[in-house]
């Protein structure tokens, strides 16, 4: 029987776990509280290091760490060291995690970081999508039909965003940078604009929907918005806001990791879909 541990992480990570059991892995867990309720067949480990040293699949969380030392455990209270998992894991297992840190990986090189592989991207769209948009629906005092929405960006979350907007009536506008996707935002049949038309025309909108991870709308382009607008930021850290931007007036969301919590078990299904196919081209596609 295959054994996988799963290191921490939220709601996804505790799906993930149920999933993994119910396909016939053994599964251990660590990083989660007594509190949080998993099937009897579940192993809480005590000895990290020892279950570290035996399982054949180990999953760090999204993100994997945020002081490069403990692993995230947002359901978890106690500190669960990095070097307590990794450096006892076997020389054959296969290590994933989300968000690896450049510190973390040079320390660490075998590991895999899922969220940054194509194929992650693109099925995490869905559920990101998705997730901006019951935002929306629970802050807008609108209907998302026939309201005027900004989308900035147009990679694989914003072009998922804008097609599942477009479908619910609203009208949308792609605010990009490059030609090529201003181009493809076109041919799909939106009308987009170059970023540097942000601050002329930004104060047209009901709802903005930020997709670009660095400071894209300045204090300038912040004091055309409107108050009523409602601004979702869906970006990475630190979003698309200006450090020197004053955000007192805005009705401004930052709602990163959305499928997490929006949408966890889907989240879920999605990361082990990408870790099967890990396992596929490291040559280990029977442990999947």
């Amino acid at each position: 029987m295959n054994h996988i541990l799963i290191a921490g992480g939220d709601k996804r990570n505790i799906f993930l776990a149920e999933i993994y059991e119910k396909n016939g892995f053994k599964v251990s867990v660590c990083g989660f509280d007594e509190e949080i309720v998993f099937s009897d067949n579940i192993d809480r480990c005590k000895d990290i290091k020892k279950t570290a040293s035996l399982c054949d699949i180990i999953v760090l969380p999204l993100p994997a760490s945020f002081d490069g030392i403990t692993i995230s455990t947002p359901y978890g209270s106690e500190c669960v060291y990095i070097d307590d998992i990794l450096s006892f894991a076997k020389k054959d297992s296969v290590v994933c995690g989300g968000k690896i840190s450049k510190d973390l990986a040079k320390k660490y090189p075998f590991i895999t970081d899922y969220a940054e592989r194509e194929d992650f991207a693109f099925l995490n769209s869905v559920p990101t999508a998705e997730g901006a948009i019951e935002a929306a629906m629970k802050e807008s005092s609108k209907t998302l039909a026939g309201a005027s929405c900004m989308v900035t960006g147009f990679g694989k979350c914003a072009r998922a965003l804008a097609l599942d907007l477009a479908a619910l009536k609203a009208k949308v506008h792609i605010f990009a940078r490059s030609a090529k996707d201003i181009s493809h935002a076109q041919s799909l049949g939106f009308e987009a604009f170059n970023l540097t038309n942000l601050k002329q025309r930004c104060g047209n909108y009901d709802i903005i929907f930020n997709t670009v991870p660095f400071g894209i709308f300045g204090k300038s382009e912040v004091d055309r918005i409107l108050p009523s607008t409602l601004f979702i930021d869906i970006a990475s850290a630190p979003g698309g806001i200006a450090e020197d931007a004053l955000k007192t007036n805005l009705c401004y969301r930052f709602l990163p990791g959305l499928p997490g919590k929006y949408s966890p078990y889907s989240a879920a299904e999605i990361i082990k879909k990408v870790i099967s196919a890990i396992l596929l081209e490291k040559g280990k596609g029977a442990l999947g």
